[in-house]
């Protein structure tokens, strides 16, 4: 993933992210978008002292165009990306993976992958709801 750490002294790095199968070597300063007084715009660690999620963010930010092209995304296409390798989804809802929940076959899946010690990642969607509709048409 960071390719030529020696530079980083200089505030140069590069990343390699693999984009759409295709490998691309990212370029980057060690400059961050942050407020004036509470540290980065986008991501942080809970350890001020590690910076590497700014510096993966900044690469696709610069691969996208800029940082509010950033927008969601699901784990096993991040997985894709930093590390090349192919990846699978499955959606709760569809009909074949809800015959192979209800006869376990899915948990076997889990267990079989784990053993291989394949990443395994879960990702939830944002579902928008109106809000509960009230008997009482007053409130305030």
């Amino acid at each position: 993933l960071f390719v030529n750490v020696d530079l980083f002294n200089l505030g140069l790095l590069r990343l390699r992210i693999c984009c759409g199968g295709v490998w691309e070597t990212v370029a980057l300063d060690d400059y961050f978008p942050c407020f004036p007084t509470a540290g980065p715009v986008f991501s942080r660690s809970e350890n001020n002292l590690e910076i590497w999620v700014l510096l993966v963010e900044k690469a696709f930010a610069k691969i996208c165009g800029s940082y509010e092209a950033l927008v969601g995304g699901y784990a096993f296409e991040g997985m894709m990306d930093l590390t090349g390798c192919p990846a699978e989804m499955f959606v709760l809802r569809d009909k074949r993976v809800r015959e192979r929940q209800g006869g376990g076959g899915a948990f076997d899946d889990l267990v079989d992958w784990l053993k291989k010690s394949w990443l395994v990642c879960c990702s939830t969607i944002e579902v928008k709801r109106e809000p509960p509709k009230t008997s009482r048409s007053d409130h305030r």
